[in-house]
């Protein structure tokens, strides 16, 4: 072997060396990236309770709100309720109830 052709093989393996050199770099730099992409967990919502609703009260009120103030009017209102009034009542009933 030369002088010329030793130099050659130095300087293939010293190529061979920075280019392998080169890859670790990169491999560590996408393991580094997909590290940071890691998911989030997520956080469970807490389920919220849900209030016991005077629907029938509100219902039956904002109607009788509409309505005129004279007793004959309120009484055939009354008669023609729903069967949510035969269940709990007109809402001044139930309001002196409670």
């Amino acid at each position: 072997m030369g002088k010329g052709q030793k130099k050659r093989v130095l300087e293939s393996c010293v190529m061979m060396m920075m280019m392998m050199m080169m890859m670790m770099v990169v491999v560590m730099i996408v393991k580094k990236k997909k590290k940071r992409k890691k998911k989030k967990k997520k956080k469970k919502k807490k389920k919220k309770k849900k209030k016991k609703d005077d629907w029938h009260l509100r219902v039956v009120q904002t109607k009788y709100e509409h309505l005129s103030r004279s007793s004959e009017t309120r009484d055939t209102f009354w008669c023609e309720m729903s069967p949510a009034v035969k269940l709990y009542g007109r809402p001044e009933d139930t309001a002196k109830a409670v």
